[in-house]
C-alpha cells in the first residue's frame, strides 16, 4: 500500500489486498483526491502536514517502510493491532518529533530506534 504524504510516498511492502481496499474505503477517505487531514486516523497542523497517524486495527500487512523517518511532524504514530512482520526501521528515529510510537499487536521485531 502507497500512501502519499506532502510529496512523499510512504509504502507497505506488497500490493494492497482487496480486504484493505474495502475497509479503507468503508471508514476514510484514503482511496481519494479528499485532503489528506480528512483522511481516516490522519490528523493535520493549520499547514495540513501529518502531526498524527492512528492506523491501529486496520488490517495492515507488510513491512514498516523505512521511510517513515522522513516524516519529521507527527508526534504520535499508532499501527498497534494489524498484521505488521519484519523489523521496526531504525530509521524511525530521525523522526525526531515523535514523542509516542505504538505498535503492539504486530509481529514486529528489534528494538527500533535508540533514544
Amino acid at each position: 500500500m502507497s500512501v502519499p504524504i506532502r510529496g512523499r510516498s510512504l509504502s507497505l511492502d506488497g500490493p494492497i489486498s482487496r480486504d484493505q481496499q474495502v475497509e479503507l474505503a468503508r471508514n476514510s477517505l484514503w482511496l481519494s483526491n479528499a485532503p489528506v487531514g480528512s483522511w481516516h486516523g490522519v490528523e493535520v497542523d493549520i499547514y495540513g502536514r501529518v502531526v498524527r497517524l492512528n492506523l491501529s486495527a486496520n488490517n495492515l500487512h507488510g513491512t514498516l517502510p523505512s521511510e517513515l523517518g522522513n516524516l519529521n511532524k507527527p508526534q504520535i504514530l499508532r499501527l498497534s493491532d494489524n498484521r505488521l512482520s519484519g523489523a521496526i526501521p531504525a530509521t524511525l528515529g530521525d523522526a525526531t518529533a515523535l514523542e509516542e510510537v505504538e505498535v503492539s499487536g504486530n509481529e514486529l521485531s528489534g528494538l527500533g530506534p535508540r533514544p
